[in-house]
């Protein structure tokens, strides 16, 4: 017998509820050489249970066999089959005993599927170029990153449209960013000389006030005056005579006379001087 194939797994296969049969391609030694995984909606993968979850048909046939699960699993479930052999070596060659080519050749077909599980978990390993200069530690660390952000990637891929349209104006949002970064600042200048100036602006508020009620009391004292200069201009007159005369209560008092020969100022009542 040979390894004419490179085939290491088989599947996944699509659940539907009723299928239970899932066909394997390449040749196993052993029922317990074939790993059975379920993987369900939500991505997670369970190894199921030989004999318990499913068995086995075409043990050491070289075009593979077909697995048998006990459950029909419901769609949105799927089923893979991989390569399971053990990383041992139990052939044992005694020194001058019979030579057995068939032995000799299943240990060597054990060694070459090892080699092909081994390809198929390479396969999916994320793997550095041969010239990378980055550590394997720091890959990991790299990995392990991402992996506590998923669900906003996942978030992202729901929007990635919206990316797209955002990276199609990138220029237009970094010139608006810029803008933003402009006004604020304006807006920042404008308020700090706003509140350095609020201190005289509340200083001359009061200094306007104050003079406004002084110029409301003038105005009042003023028109006050005004009104006693009328009433004493009216109670001064001049008769025919060119004596001054007041009129005090309705009352007059004549024969004021301005002056005397000797300038002095002449009052007189009636006849009376």
């Amino acid at each position: 017998m040979t390894i004419a194939s490179e085939a290491n797994r088989s599947g996944p296969y699509l659940c539907n509820g009723a299928t239970t049969h899932f066909p394997y391609a390449f040749r196993i030694y052993d029922a317990a050489h074939i790993r059975v995984i379920l993987t369900d909606p939500l991505g997670i993968e369970t190894t199921l249970a030989l004999a318990t979850d499913y068995t086995v048909s075409g043990v050491g046939d070289s075009g593979g066999g077909a697995v048998q699960t006990a459950t029909a699993y419901a769609s949105g479930y799927r089923v893979t089959l991989i390569l399971n052999v053990p990383f041992t070596q139990e052939t044992d060659l005694e020194n001058q005993g019979a030579y057995f080519a068939e032995t000799i050749e299943r240990a060597i077909d054990l060694q070459t599927q090892m080699s092909l599980q081994l390809k198929e978990l390479i396969a999916r390993a994320m793997v550095l170029p041969v010239t990378s200069s980055i550590t394997s530690e720091a890959l990991t660390s790299a990995v392990l990153s991402l992996s506590a952000i998923q669900s906003q990637m996942l978030a992202l891929v729901g929007i990635s449209a919206d990316i797209q349209t955002v990276a199609d104006i990138a220029d237009d949002v970094v010139a608006a960013h810029g803008n933003a970064i402009t006004a604020a600042t304006a807006a920042d200048v404008s308020v700090a000389a706003a509140v350095s100036t609020s201190g005289s602006v509340a200083e001359a508020t009061n200094q306007a006030a104050a003079a406004h009620s002084s110029a409301e009391s003038a105005t009042t004292t003023l028109l006050a005056l005004s009104g006693a200069l009328t009433t004493l201009a009216g109670a001064f007159s001049v008769d025919a005579n060119g004596h001054l005369k007041v009129t005090y209560a309705e009352t007059a008092i004549s024969d004021i006379h301005v002056s005397d020969a000797s300038g002095h100022l002449l009052i007189s009542y009636g006849d009376a001087a």
